[in-house]
């Protein structure tokens, strides 16, 4: 069939049905290629609410194939150490005391009534006396001890010539110090002792014996040290003992010693004193 075009407008609308009429073609590589995948992103509802990231919080940045762990906050902010992590610097420590000083007993040590057949005795004047103690200590802030103690005094009596009275006690104690490894170190005690009382009345003869038993059922003691080195101290101290003799009649007596203690700490070697607070 014979389309015949006779005007140039013919001739335009027969070209343009045939572009109208015509498919186009694909190529066998559009079709072999797979059509784009089609993601559907959902937005938020409305009224939902997107929690922001904390405040403070750490957002882990992506990895590069090699996970590196953050410092612990312990590493990097360490605790300051407490009195419970110091170094026991007392604990285990055999411990060797040396104290004394003027001695003063109460008149009722050798008898509230005269112990000699011709005239009375008179009160103990002022004496001296020495203590020796053997510690360990028990914690960072105690050590135990025991303790022997000798002390000797005139007595006063205007016709008594040459008497005296001596004291005997061995005991056992504790003692509290309120810090560990100071130069200066203050301390308070307390502990019990036998004690054993001799009066030598020279040639006047005693209507009692010269000997009797005592026990002192508190002595109280204080003092401090100051230590040039850590196993070296020296300090003054003051102790007081109140006691119970002839257990028959209760006779209640007291006395006060007072003076110098040297303190030797073989175990303290290397330890290092310091003189700020503890805190």
């Amino acid at each position: 069939m014979m389309l015949s075009v006779r005007s140039p407008a013919g001739l335009w609308g027969a070209t343009a049905f045939a572009l109208l009429t015509v498919s186009p073609t694909r190529s066998a590589a559009d079709e072999a290629a797979p059509a784009p995948a089609t993601t559907n992103v959902a937005a938020p509802a409305t009224g939902t609410n997107v929690a922001a990231p904390a405040t403070g919080t750490e957002v882990a940045a992506p990895s590069t194939g090699t996970e590196v762990a953050a410092p612990s906050p312990e590493h990097t902010n360490p605790k300051p150490a407490t009195d419970d992590t110091r170094e026991d610097l007392r604990f285990g420590h055999f411990v060797v005391e040396v104290l004394g000083g003027p001695w003063f007993a109460s008149s009722s040590l050798v008898g509230p009534t005269p112990r000699a057949a011709v005239a009375p005795l008179g009160a103990p004047s002022l004496g001296g006396g020495a203590e020796l103690r053997v510690g360990i200590g028990l914690s960072r802030f105690a050590v135990g001890f025991v303790e022997g103690a000798v002390a000797h005094a005139s007595l006063d009596g205007v016709s008594c010539d040459g008497c005296s009275v001596t004291s005997a006690s061995v005991g056992v104690g504790l003692s509290a110090h309120v810090a560990q490894g100071f130069a200066v170190d203050p301390w308070v005690s307390f502990g019990a002792a036998y004690r054993h009382i001799t009066v030598a009345a020279g040639d006047a003869p005693l209507a009692e014996g010269s000997d009797e038993s005592a026990f002192d059922f508190a002595r109280i003691g204080a003092g401090f040290d100051f230590k040039p080195s850590p196993m070296f101290g020296v300090g003054p101290y003051v102790s007081a003992g109140f006691g119970v003799r002839s257990f028959e009649d209760a006779v209640a007596y007291a006395d006060v010693v007072g003076g110098l203690r040297v303190t030797l700490d073989p175990s303290a070697s290397g330890t290092v004193l310091r003189f700020a607070s503890a805190r």
